[in-house]
């Protein structure tokens, strides 16, 4: 641990010495939100942590050290099966339904860009000065097809706030793959990446719907934003993309329940083919998982539609992807 004060100290001075060697070089400060350091440490005498105290670390970068980097750092690890219990003032246990345990990685995306927030709000010049969060370091840790599924609502969430992350790195790559020295597999988590990063649409699109996310439990400012994550579309979860060229529009969708769902969509600002494509990735039951060696449990499905219409059914524990031509 190193104190603020001192943090700041040492990073202008490394700043200074590498952009004197490169000036091109772009920096990204070791940041933290009061929402990740009021879930990972341990030290801090009282949380939720307010904006503005010598525990607001990025608040401190931004206004101490805005002149020595580009972007900053920020981690997302939380806790499953735990909420904070502010009385206590620590992590208790708890029984929560599959719904809301996928949604927590996704709640914790929403809480740092609530952050950032209220930081412009604060510091208008923020908003136009190029700073944005850097989340190098996620994870959903949830094993199997809930980890699947916890790893889809968080892109989802990601891509909602494409204004404030630049970046995102998933902690641990090499756990996309299953492998045992002479054979290797796709993890769940490696289909979701693989999937997304070949067939996602690169500009979001607005979605909007009826049903709100329903808040989970736990400690606003800690584990919990002021504003649920998600599209209001419960229980599922849906993100729209855009190709650059405006040709093509990706629909992902996130079923965390074990029922199927309905879903009916319109497109606001263009027409659609009756042509589609849709991948699937889900598995016998929310336990199920991939290892080198064995038949995988976990799998990612093409299909062609032919006839797509605008109401589809979601089938329990699932991610799907649509890919649609978008009429001129």
């Amino acid at each position: 641990h190193m104190a603020f004060s001192q943090y700041i100290i040492k990073n202008n001075i490394f700043a200074e010495k590498m952009r004197d060697v490169d000036p091109s070089i772009v920096l990204v400060a070791s940041g933290a939100s009061p929402y990740e350091i009021g879930t990972t440490a341990r030290w801090i005498p009282h949380r939720p942590i307010a904006y503005g105290s010598r525990f607001d670390w990025t608040g401190g970068l931004l206004k101490n050290s805005s002149d020595y980097f580009n972007y900053v750092a920020e981690h997302i690890y939380p806790l499953p099966g735990k909420i904070f219990n502010e009385k206590q003032q620590k992590f208790v246990k708890i029984d929560a339904p599959l719904v809301n345990r996928v949604r927590r990685p996704a709640n914790r995306v929403e809480g740092a860009a609530e952050a950032w927030q209220k930081y412009m709000k604060e510091m208008p010049w923020l908003k136009n000065s190029g700073k944005r969060i850097a989340l190098d370091e996620w994870v959903a840790r949830a094993r199997g097809l809930q980890g699947v599924l916890g790893v889809g609502e968080v892109l989802n969430e990601i891509f909602r706030h494409t204004d404030i992350f630049i970046m995102a790195a998933h902690t641990s790559a090499p756990l996309c793959l299953s492998y045992n020295g002479t054979e290797s597999e796709y993890r769940g988590l490696g289909l979701v990446f693989k999937l997304y990063s070949e067939h996602f649409g690169e500009i979001p699109v607005a979605v909007s719907g009826d049903r709100p996310q329903r808040p989970l439990q736990g400690t606003i400012g800690v584990d919990k934003p002021e504003h649920t994550s998600g599209s209001d579309t419960y229980p599922v979860d849906v993100m729209a993309a855009l190709s650059k060229d405006h040709k093509t529009l990706t629909i992902a969708v996130v079923n965390p329940t074990e029922k199927v769902q309905q879903l009916h969509f319109s497109v606001v600002g263009g027409e659609i083919s009756d042509n589609a494509i849709k991948w699937i990735i889900t598995g016998p039951d929310i336990k199920a998982r991939n290892e080198a060696g064995k038949k995988p449990e976990i799998t990612l499905n093409k299909s062609t539609i032919t006839h797509f219409k605008n109401t589809v059914s979601i089938e329990p524990i699932s991610l799907y992807l649509y890919r649609i031509n978008l009429e001129n």
